[in-house]
């Protein structure tokens, strides 16, 4: 038998029978280990592998005009994974993922409330510009919710790639998946449009708007129109 790993988040130790059988089914060996890389002995009775524990927090930093400094400031501790802070407009308040859903809490790192309990994985949160609400990406599909909780908007014609952001009042702005552009998406009326129009110009990445909504910053790997 032959040892692999899942190729789910978890990462678990899988062990599955050597076969041209393509129904034969591979069965956990232990899971929850965060998992890579193992070696076998000669007998198949030991297995040795390496174990992958991260972590991340969430920090503040506020910048100390007097003393032209940056302050730190830890708000979050343990060794779970805290990520994609996201400032709401109002600077009162912080988005973030922590196991899956979204969730938010005061600046100052206290009053945590867990916004979304969905079974898809969740992430991507962006603020709307009123503070009122935030958009997500959950099991690949635009969503939002109420910055106080709630029951979600899932938006189903919508297959997000890797990349949403909500920019303003103009929309949101997010990728399908290997799609090289941007739709910009109204969640009011649920049409969308294109970014660039010419849809094979190169590649965009990380749209971002002027605070006046009349400009836009993005990282583009643009190709040279034809010329005859």
């Amino acid at each position: 038998e032959e040892v692999k790993q899942s190729n789910e988040n978890t990462q678990n130790l899988w062990k599955i029978e050597i076969s041209s059988d393509p129904e034969k089914k591979s069965k956990a060996i232990k899971t929850g280990m965060q998992a890579f890389g193992f070696s076998i002995s000669n007998d198949n009775k030991k297995l040795c592998f390496t174990r992958s524990i991260m972590s991340s927090n969430l920090w503040k930093f506020t910048y100390n005009k007097k003393k032209n400094i940056f302050q730190p400031q830890k708000l979050t501790k343990g060794t779970s994974l805290f990520a994609e802070p996201q400032i709401s407009p109002d600077r009162n308040e912080i988005a973030f993922v922590y196991k899956g859903n979204i969730f938010k809490m005061n600046i100052n790192g206290d009053s945590t409330k867990q916004l979304t309990f969905l079974k898809a994985e969740c992430y991507s949160p962006s603020w709307s510009k009123d503070g009122k609400e935030i958009a997500f990406i959950a099991d690949m599909n635009l969503s939002k919710v109420l910055f106080n909780g709630g029951t979600p908007k899932i938006f189903k014609e919508t297959i997000v790639g890797s990349s949403m952001y909500w920019g303003s009042n103009v929309g949101i702005f997010y990728s399908k998946t290997g799609n090289r552009n941007f739709y910009i998406f109204n969640p009011a009326t649920e049409e969308k449009k294109l970014l660039v129009p010419n849809d094979s110009l190169g590649w965009i990445f990380q749209p971002r708007l002027s605070s006046d909504d009349k400009y836009l910053a993005v990282y583009w790997n643009k190709i040279p129109s034809e010329t005859k």
